[in-house]
């Protein structure tokens, strides 16, 4: 997608196509998050499962978010660079939480879900970096990024610290979730107020949608 950032009808347009797949990810994260929270005493199965739909859903609503941001103008190498990303950023998610799912103990876990936060938080990180000028996805980006970079690494440390409990395991994705979850929520109700009709894109958030190339 190649809209021009400088007038308020495009950011407006961009607004409209990015909102909602935003919110879809930060629901399928406050779902997590809260799960993580309530229940107790989960067991490996609970914790092997609920992480693998948290990281498959997550990876539904970036795949969402890109084919939103693609279309027939989209040739330019920086733009195609920005789709390339976001499908790999899909398909980390999606095949560790698949995998996740398969191998459901501690060790696996945290081998497998550390790799794909990793992975799907340096991708969002250097989307970021690349779109950060006057782009409120861009900043959301460097911040989901961070976050996820920085659950994986809590997690690859956690077993000097304590031992491999699902229930502490599941704390640190849980808490990284939330993070996103208010993120999200707080940037996709910000582009919908800017798409809406008459909306003042330049006033209206603070945090409106500029170019994604």
């Amino acid at each position: 997608m190649n809209m021009d950032a400088r007038t308020s009808s495009g950011m407006q347009a961009e607004a409209l196509l990015i909102w909602w797949p935003l919110l879809l990810r930060a629901l399928v994260a406050a779902i997590f998050g809260a799960f993580t929270i309530f229940w107790q005493d989960p067991g490996p199965a609970a914790m092997a499962v609920s992480t693998g739909l948290y990281l498959v859903g997550s990876a539904a609503a970036i795949y969402l978010l890109r084919s939103r941001l693609s279309g027939p103008e989209t040739r330019s190498k920086s733009e195609k660079s920005t789709q390339w990303l976001l499908r790999v950023n899909g398909a980390a998610l999606a095949v560790g939480g698949l995998l996740s799912v398969m191998f459901q103990t501690p060790g696996m876990y945290v081998l497998l879900v550390a790799t794909t936060l990793l992975v799907g938080g340096i991708v969002e990180i250097v989307l970021g970096f690349r779109h950060r000028h006057g782009s409120g996805l861009g900043r959301d980006w460097l911040i989901t990024g961070a976050v996820n970079t920085g659950a994986a690494l809590l997690l690859v440390l956690l077993p000097l610290f304590t031992p491999l409990a699902p229930h502490a395991l599941l704390g640190v994705v849980g808490g990284s979730a939330i993070i996103i979850a208010v993120l999200l929520i707080l940037a996709g109700l910000g582009y919908r107020h800017d798409a809406a009709p008459g909306a003042d894109t330049g006033t209206g958030t603070g945090n409106g949608p500029e170019a994604v190339n």
